[in-house]
C-alpha cells in the first residue's frame, strides 16, 4: 500500500454503502492516494512502433479538436443570422487562416449543433420562447409580452414590442395598419403586425403577435394587450382588411380610433361579387367604380355619381353594393379627406412588410426560430432608417427653384417630404388661388421633419436591469471585438503599429490572465430580470404551446387570404379533357386571367 492513503480510505471486506455513487466517490479517493506518488522514467525508446500521421493532418486527431466558448458564441451569432453550417465553417475557417488553424472541424460543428438542438428539444418550444422573451427583458428595460393561455395553460397568443418599436409608436403612431396574412412558419400561426410610417415615408414596425386562430377574442385580447404597451396610447387612425372579427374587436375595444378599410381588399371584394359586371363592361365600370373610391370632394358628389353607377348598370338591387354603401364612411376617400392617414390608404404597407418577412422566416422554422430571425428584420429595418437620417443630416435636396419658402421646406423636412413638398407647391403656382378668410393663428406639427424624433430620445428613464451573466458575457464579448476589431485595421497599416500593437496583445492578455486566476475563487450570483407577462398569467403555470397541427406547404409564396382564394376559384377555367398540356395550358390561362383583373381593372386612379 501506498503511504500516502489512510486507513479510513482503505477498501475492507463487508463495507456498506447507500448507493453506487457514494461507493465508487470512494473507491476513487483511495485510488488517487495509492497513486498519488509520481513516476519515475526508467527508459525511453525514441522510435515509433506506427506510420507517423503527416504534420498537415494532426488537426484531425481528437484530442486536439474542441471548440471554445468564444467560438461557440461565434457559431450561435451566425446560425441566428441564418448562415448555414457549411457557410459558418467556411467564414471561421478563413478567419483562421485555413481548417487546419481553426481547432475543430465539420464533424464537430454537426456533434455541437446536434446537442444543441437536442437541448433545444427537451426544453420544448414553449421554454424556448420564454427563455427567449426573458433575455430580450433582461437586454432591454422597456421590452413588453403578452402571453394568453387557455383553459389547458397551453400558450395560445403572444404579443410582443421592445423599448424602441414603443419609443417610435409614440411619434408615428397617428396612423398604423393591420394585418396578419403571413403565416409561413412550421407552427403555422399568423404573423400579425401593427406597423406605420416614418418621418421618411419608410415602414416602421410597432408589434408583433403570433396568433393561434382570428376570432374576436383573439383581437380584442391583442388590442388590449398593444394599448398596454403603449401605455394607454391608441392609434388615432387604423386601416384594416374587411375582417369582421376584426371590425367588431375594434368597435368593442377602440371606439375612438378612425377605422378606415383597405381601398385594395375593397377594390378585391367588388372583383368577387361583380364579376360579371366587370367582364361586361371592361372599359367603363372599372374606371366608374375607381372615381367613387377616389376622385370626390364633397360628399352630394359622391352620392349622385355612386346611384348614377347604379342605374347606368342596372344595380340597384346588388346586395353586395348596399353593404358597401352602408360602410362607405370607412372605405370612400371623400370621407376621410379630414383625418390624416400619413398618405396611407390601403394595407399596402403590411402587405409589402409581408413580402419582406418572408426572406427572414420560412416554413423550416420552428416558433422559437421566428423569434430570432424576426429581430434580424428589425435591426435590418433600423439600419435603413439610420441610414436615411445621416444623408438627411450631410445632404441638402436640389432645389428647381431658390425660393424662400423651399430653402425653409428643405431645413426643416425630411428629402422625401420634402421632393413631395415641392410637388404640391409647384402645382399651387400653377394654379389659380383664390382667397376666403386670413387665419390669424398658426399650428406646428412637426411630425414630417427632420427632428420628428428629437424631442424626446427615450421612452422613460432605464432603472437598475439586473442582466444574466451568460448574457453580460456575450456583450461583452461582441463589445471587445469591435474594439479589437478597429484596433487590427489601424494596426495592419504599418509593420511598427503591428508590432506595436501585437506586443501590447500579448502583454494585455497575460494580465488578464492573472485576472482570471484572482476571480476563480469569486461567485457571480446572476438573477432573472422581471417577466412583463399578462397580468392573468402566471409563467409557473403554463404547460406548453397549444399545437395547431401540422402545416405542409408546397411553394415559397405567401398562403393567399380569402379573398385571394375566391378571386382564382371565380377566375379558374373549367377544366379541358385535352392531351398532354392540357393542365399547363390551363394554369397559363388562370394566370393570363389574373394578371388581367390585377393590371386591367385596378390600376385606374
Amino acid at each position: 500500500m501506498g503511504d500516502n492513503v489512510l486507513e479510513d480510505h482503505i477498501p475492507k471486506i463487508g463495507m456498506e454503502f447507500e448507493t453506487e455513487v457514494e461507493a465508487y466517490d470512494f473507491y476513487m479517493k483511495y485510488a488517487k492516494g495509492r497513486y498519488s506518488r509520481k513516476f519515475r522514467i526508467v527508459k525511453f525508446v525514441e522510435e515509433h512502433n506506427h506510420d507517423l500521421c503527416d504534420p498537415e493532418k494532426s488537426y484531425m486527431f481528437r484530442c486536439f479538436r474542441q471548440m471554445s466558448n468564444i467560438q461557440q458564441t461565434q457559431v450561435d451569432v451566425a446560425q441566428s443570422c441564418g448562415l448555414a453550417p457549411k457557410k459558418i465553417i467556411d467564414v471561421m475557417a478563413k478567419e483562421a487562416g485555413g481548417i487546419q488553424h481553426l481547432g475543430f472541424t465539420h464533424i464537430d460543428l454537426k456533434n455541437y449543433l446536434r446537442t444543441k438542438r437536442t437541448l433545444e428539444i427537451k426544453q420544448g418550444d414553449s421554454g424556448g420562447v420564454l427563455q427567449y422573451l426573458q433575455r430580450m427583458i433582461s437586454e432591454d428595460p422597456h421590452f413588453y409580452y403578452a402571453i394568453q393561455l387557455d383553459e389547458e395553460d397551453l400558450i395560445t397568443n403572444i404579443f410582443w414590442t421592445d423599448g424602441r418599436m414603443i419609443q417610435d409608436f409614440g411619434h408615428f403612431g397617428d396612423v398604423v395598419c393591420f394585418d396578419t396574412t403571413y403565416r409561413k412558419h412550421r407552427d403555422g400561426r399568423p404573423i400579425a403586425l401593427f406597423v406605420g410610417v416614418n418621418h421618411h415615408k419608410q415602414t416602421t414596425v410597432f408589434g408583433v403577435a403570433l396568433l393561434y386562430d382570428e376570432t374576436i377574442e383573439t383581437f380584442e385580447w391583442f388590442f388590449d394587450a398593444f394599448e398596454d404597451a403603449m401605455m394607454g396610447k391608441r392609434p388615432k387612425t387604423i386601416l384594416t382588411d374587411q375582417d369582421q372579427a376584426m371590425s367588431a374587436a375594434l368597435a368593442s375595444k377602440w371606439s375612438s380610433t378612425y377605422h378606415r378599410l383597405c381601398v385594395w381588399h375593397i377594390f378585391q371584394n367588388a372583383a368577387i361579387h361583380l364579376s360579371n359586371v366587370f367582364a361586361s363592361f371592361k372599359n367603363t365600370f372599372a374606371a366608374d367604380f375607381s372615381r367613387c373610391v377616389y376622385d370626390f370632394e364633397e360628399e352630394s358628389e359622391f352620392i349622385d355619381t355612386w346611384n348614377e353607377m347604379l342605374e347606368n348598370y342596372n344595380l340597384q338591387d346588388n346586395q353586395w353594393l348596399k353593404r358597401m354603401f352602408s360602410l362607405r364612411e370607412k372605405w370612400a376617400l371623400v370621407y376621410g379627406r379630414n383625418t390624416f392617414c400619413a398618405d396611407m390608404v390601403s394595407t399596402q404597407r403590411s402587405e409589402c412588410m409581408n413580402a419582406v418577412v418572408k426572406h427572414y422566416v420560412n416554413y423550416k422554422n420552428n416558433i422559437v426560430e421566428v423569434f430570432h430571425h424576426f429581430q434580424r428584420l428589425i435591426d435590418d429595418r433600423r439600419e435603413k432608417e439610420s441610414a436615411e437620417d445621416f444623408k438627411n443630416a450631410q445632404s441638402s435636396p436640389v432645389m428647381t427653384f431658390p425660393l424662400e419658402i423651399l430653402k425653409h421646406a428643405a431645413a426643416v423636412y425630411t428629402h422625401k417630404i420634402f421632393a413631395l413638398f415641392s410637388e404640391e407647391l409647384r402645382k399651387t403656382i400653377e394654379s389659380k388661388i383664390e382667397g376666403e378668410s386670413q387665419l390669424e393663428t398658426s399650428v406646428i406639427y412637426k411630425r414630417w421633419t427632420k427632428h420628428a424624433k428629437g424631442e424626446t430620445s427615450r421612452v422613460c428613464d432605464v432603472g437598475v436591469v439586473t442582466v444574466d451573466e451568460k448574457i453580460r458575457k456575450k456583450q461583452r464579448y461582441k463589445e471587445l471585438c469591435n474594439s479589437f476589431m478597429r484596433v487590427a485595421i489601424k494596426a495592419a497599416g504599418s509593420e511598427d503599429s503591428y508590432t506595436y500593437a501585437l506586443d501590447c496583445l500579448l502583454k494585455m492578455e497575460n494580465n488578464v490572465d492573472r485576472m482570471i486566476g484572482k476571480a476563480n475563487n469569486v461567485t457571480i450570483e446572476a438573477k432573472d430580470g422581471d417577466v412583463a407577462v399578462d397580468d392573468e398569467t402566471n409563467e409557473s403555470q403554463i404547460k406548453g404551446l397549444k399545437p395547431k397541427g401540422r402545416v405542409t406547404y408546397h411553394s415559397c409564396k405567401r398562403p393567399k387570404n380569402a379573398l385571394e382564394q375566391a378571386i382564382s376559384r371565380k377566375r379558374k377555367p373549367k377544366p379541358k379533357a385535352t392531351k398532354s398540356g392540357s393542365q399547363h395550358a390551363s394554369s397559363m390561362q388562370e394566370s393570363e386571367e389574373t394578371t388581367l383583373i390585377n393590371d386591367d381593372y385596378w390600376n385606374v386612379t
